[in-house]
This record gives structure tokens, sequence and C-alpha cells, in this order.
């Protein structure tokens, strides 16, 4: 799910620094679909001939799922422990996913479950807030809260309060989405691989699911759970292997020239200070990736900056590169 969540967030930051060609794109899809549409009406006065309704194979009725697990009742002092003194819960809000029977074959039933919005503080008055369902496994949606409070907690620390107002573009603490913010995910795998790298994704992936199924059962054993107001970057990155990706936006629109190189530069390194820190706070047992954008191109005509780091090494082999190595840092520590 992080994976997926990480790669929707790539494709948001793709269509908003590259607004006109994906116009171009939206507008050739309209057209071919109208030229589908004119195709389908020509043809539908026989449209027996080219279409088997869904809805007349067998075993395609839509049937209704539902979810009804009361989890602040079920796990009520697991909460507690989890999310500290602070923490409050609002009102269960009923979420319904229609079902749906296609006539090219898809189906899906209606799926009903309810969420809760909880909002906690840290230690250090920290305002976090996250998302529980009851549709997913309780103690796997500890690893999503740990994720979630790791990006809060680095949006504030080491976005919001590291830059100066007005240095970056879109900085949001709370909420999953702006044009700056970071991504932090406890590391089970990689998500790409192309037809050299294929065995060696599969190994890698293989071993990944392994060492999520053991920490996924050791919460599950009475008495163990994430402590998540508590965790800090440098906590997490002692208990797990941890990456963090940082999306900036830099303001460089109104800038021209030598004042624009300067700025650019300048922002460089106060990006390359913020990642000794970082390695400073994790005893350099993070891994860390940086994509440094604007609202237009880099002073040397690059589109974006990429700077990487490996458990306080720096990294500067091939982009696709660097979640294979990432993975094989910590061979014989946790796989």
């Amino acid at each position: 799910m992080e994976k997926m969540k990480q790669l929707l967030r790539k494709i948001i930051r793709f269509v908003y620094k590259r607004k006109q060609v994906c116009l171009m794109i939206l507008g050739g899809i309209a057209i071919f679909t109208l030229m589908i549409s004119l195709i389908y009406n020509y043809l539908k006065a026989d449209v027996s001939l080219y279409k088997i309704p869904a809805f007349d194979i067998p075993g395609h009725d839509i049937k209704e799922v539902e979810y009804s697990d009361n989890y602040p009742e079920i796990y009520g002092e697991q909460l507690c422990l989890i999310f500290g003194p602070t923490l409050q819960i609002s009102e269960k809000e009923t979420q319904v996913q229609e079902g749906e029977n296609c006539s090219c074959g898809y189906h899906s039933d209606t799926v009903i479950w309810d969420e809760w919005t909880i909002t906690y503080e840290d230690e250090y008055g920290q305002i976090y807030i996250q998302t529980m369902d009851n549709r997913n496994d309780f103690t796997r949606q500890q690893f999503k809260w740990l994720n979630r409070h790791l990006e809060q907690y680095a949006n504030k620390k080491y976005i919001l309060d590291y830059y100066e107002p007005d240095l970056l573009i879109g900085v949001i603490v709370e909420e999953e989405y702006g044009d700056s913010y970071s991504s932090v995910n406890i590391i089970t795998g990689v998500g790409m691989y192309t037809s050299e790298t294929e065995k060696r994704y599969e190994k890698i992936n293989e071993k990944g699911d392994k060492y999520y199924q053991q920490i996924c059962e050791k919460l599950r054993t009475e008495g163990n759970y994430i402590p998540v107001y508590q965790m800090t970057l440098r906590d997490a990155c002692v208990q797990y292997p941890i990456e963090v990706d940082f999306y900036m936006d830099i303001n460089n629109e109104a800038l021209s020239g030598a004042e624009k190189e300067a700025f650019e530069k300048e922002m460089q390194e106060q990006i390359l200070q913020m990642m000794r820190d970082i390695n400073e706070e994790t005893e350099s047992k993070c891994c860390i990736r940086v994509n440094i954008g604007g609202e237009q191109d880099m002073y040397d005509g690059s589109h974006s900056w990429w700077k990487y780091c490996i458990q306080g090494e720096e990294y500067c082999g091939e982009h696709h590169d660097f979640e294979y190595e990432v993975f094989d840092s910590y061979n014989g520590i946790y796989w």
C-alpha cells in the first residue's frame, strides 16, 4: 500500500510540473474517447452481436460486504498505548464503495466500512492526525500510522521549521500531499524492475515480504505494539530499515540570471545540510532521497536535482538502482 501511495504522489507531482504536456495528453484521450463513442453508436443498432452484458453471466451478482467491528471499543487499550494520553477519536464515518458490473467482465462488490479520525500530540506538543478503519488489519495499520507519524514529524522539523518562509512552495504538515513534503516508509522491497533486474527484484521482494510478516507477527504477540506518539526518526531507524524521501519545490519562479543561480545554489547547500542533520539525528541509520525542483527549470538547464544518501554515505549511482542499493545495505541486519 505504501509503495502505491508513493507512486501516486510521484504521478501527482509529474502532472503538476508538466501541466501543458498533460493537457495535450488529456486532449488526445478525449478525442480517442469521442471516436470510440461514435463507433459504438454506429454498432449498437445490433448491440447483441458485440456486447454480452456481465449481469447475464452466472455468479456476477453484486454482493454487499460490510465491516462492522467497533475498533475503538475492541482495541481501546492498545490505542491508548499507541497514541498516548492526548488521544482523541472522532465519531465513526461510514464509507461506501459501490459495486460494479461492467460489460468488459470487470466485477466488484459493494463494500461498507467505518473510519475514525485520530488526533494526538507527541511529547513536544506537535499535533498529529491519523485515520483508522475497520476493514484493514489492526496490526498492519500500526505500520501505516508509524509512516504517517514520521512524515508529519519530518514535514515540521525538516521542512516547515528548517527553511525560511517563502523559500519552498506548498508546505503542509498534516496532509499527505503538498508541493513540498516528505514520504517515510519502512523498507520491505523495491518498486520497479527491468528485464536485467527482474530476478534480483523477485529475490529482494521475497526477502522483504518475509521480513514484513515477521514484524507483523511480533506485533500480534500479546503486549507488543508501536508507541507511535513517542517515535522520532532516530527511534524508528534504530528498530526498522527506514527510507525518507523529500520532494522540495523551491520558489524560483520570479528569478533569472545570476540571481536565480545564486539562490538555487544556496538552496542546494541548505538541503545538503538538512541531509547531514538527519544523518546526525539517526546516527547514519537512515536512507534519504531528495528531489529538488521549482516553478521553472534549474539554472543548469536540468528539470530537477536528485540527492541521495544510504546510511550516512552519499550515493552517486543511477536513480533506478537506488532502491536496490538501499535494500542491499541492510543485508545481515534485517534480512
